[in-house]
């Protein structure tokens, strides 16, 4: 005699059994967006001036791309932030109240994001500070994807508190980091599940021989990515 608000909606993902006539019978219950919520996508970038240049504007033009032929309509809004500070991200996270949150830029070699401080200048931010900035956000953020340098071990520490992180263990390319977006984009869009959105990036790299620019790594620690949907 389940309610219609059973189960609760912050419960961890439990497995439940029920033994009948021997056999086990297991319902997995999975968090999934609403299918008449909207999703926010919110792009994030910091290039500083004395970092290597990339081609963000490439990123963001494929992954328009992607959102504006697969004719979704309004359920998908995609909202960009230039030139990244670091006094300006809680801002940014609570005011546009995003679902999935993308940064792309700079990754230091000890695993820690670049972004740009008041002068314009590179500034790396603390890891552990970064996550427990995630862990005040996390109501509505369900998916962080940081297309960024050895950006790993920071997914590895968002990941205690939101669903979804992707990192890059190794350097990633230009590029590659544009075709790894544009295809995790566009299985979303198609209502693919979690795993599958994160194969087709990685695919998207290995059919534009791309493969030694990049490593993409899922983390997933609460849920199973087969059984998660974001969209």
């Amino acid at each position: 005699n389940w309610s219609k608000e059973w189960p609760p909606q912050d419960w961890p993902p439990i497995q439940w059994k029920m033994q009948t006539g021997g056999a086990v019978i297991e319902q997995v219950i999975v968090k999934t967006t609403a299918p008449s919520e909207t999703i926010k996508v919110l792009f994030l970038s910091a290039n500083p001036t004395n970092t290597d240049r990339l081609k963000l504007d490439e990123e963001v033009r494929a992954i328009k791309h992607v959102l504006v032929h697969a004719n979704i309509g309004d359920r998908i809004t995609f909202v960009s932030e230039w030139a990244l500070r670091i006094n300006e991200l809680s801002e940014y996270l609570l005011r546009h109240q995003p679902t999935i949150v993308h940064f792309s830029g700079h990754g230091s070699v000890e695993g820690k994001l670049i972004f740009k401080d008041e002068r314009g200048d590179a500034f790396d931010v603390p890891i552990e500070a970064l996550s427990r900035l995630f862990a005040i956000c996390k109501n509505n953020i369900r998916c962080v994807l940081l297309n960024a340098c050895y950006s790993i071990t920071q997914a590895e520490a968002i990941a205690q508190h939101i669903d979804v992180v992707i990192g890059m263990p190794t350097e990633i390319d230009d590029n590659a980091a544009q075709e790894f977006a544009a295809e995790f984009y566009k299985g979303l869009v198609y209502k693919r599940n979690v795993q599958e959105c994160f194969d087709l990036g990685c695919v998207a790299i290995d059919l534009h021989k791309l493969t030694k620019f990049c490593e993409p790594r899922l983390v997933c620690l609460r849920y199973d990515p087969k059984h998660l949907y974001l969209a």
